[in-house]
């Protein structure tokens, strides 16, 4: 339905008894999980490649509907379907993947952000959380400098740096989801972006996608899709 919500309500995310199966696939990916995430906290996805760690973010942004089941956005004031709202306005979501369009590394960040009123201080702010600042700062016209071709100037680990600042800008953020999004990124390095996060942006939750459990803190909370999923093999 495309709804705009408050943000400022929202206290958690509802997954009841939900099931999901893959007609095109012939595959049951979920069956009768129940889990939910409070908007503020952090948690760490867990389970091998092809157990539907995916699939259970498409369910949560609203880009998959459950076969069965629901996925409801809940505050003192609101309760809406996944698929009912536009859970981008305040989740920001980073795959392991991102692509740029050419511009200006300012005008690259804000591109997500169309008619929002973004000052570079909060930029800079999200480049030094994502551990990304002292690349732009040796650039020849800092974040003014022109960049092209996918940000090919960059390696892929700064480019999943770019990705979580550019995430980090919403100016409604509430959640980011980090999809393998620190696969490129050495261990200290992601260690300190995530303490980073918390420390910045002390209201916004964290959704962690990893193989790495090493970076993953104590603060964490673990969320284990093999004990829902069947019919899936590596």
């Amino acid at each position: 339905k495309g709804i705009l919500i408050s943000s400022d309500d929202l206290i958690n995310i509802n997954i009841d008894k939900v099931s999901f199966y893959y007609q095109e696939k012939q595959e049951n990916i979920f069956t009768d999980i129940s889990l939910n995430f409070q908007i503020k906290n952090y948690y760490n996805i867990i389970a091998p490649s092809g157990y539907g760690k995916s699939t259970l973010i498409d369910l949560i942004l609203g880009l998959q509907v459950p076969t069965k089941g629901s996925i409801t956005y809940k505050g003192s004031k609101l309760s809406f379907k996944a698929n009912e709202i536009i859970t981008g306005e305040f989740i920001s979501y980073v795959p392991q993947l991102n692509f740029y369009l050419d511009g200006t590394i300012k005008s690259i960040l804000k591109s997500h952000y169309v008619g929002e009123e973004i000052q570079d201080i909060n930029i800079l702010t999200a480049c030094k959380v994502a551990r990304i600042d002292k690349v732009i700062a040796k650039l020849p016209n800092g974040l003014n400098t022109f960049c092209r071709n996918n940000l090919s100037e960059f390696s892929g680990g700064q480019k999943q740096r770019f990705a979580i600042a550019q995430a980090l800008i919403n100016p409604n953020l509430r959640m980011i989801i980090l999809d393998e999004t620190l696969s490129n990124i050495d261990k200290f390095t992601s260690k300190s972006i995530l303490e980073n996060i918390k420390s910045y942006y002390p209201k916004v939750g964290i959704i962690l996608v990893t193989h790495d459990l090493s970076i993953v803190a104590e603060n964490f909370q673990g969320v284990n899709l093999t004990n829902f999923s069947k019919d899936i093999k590596e």
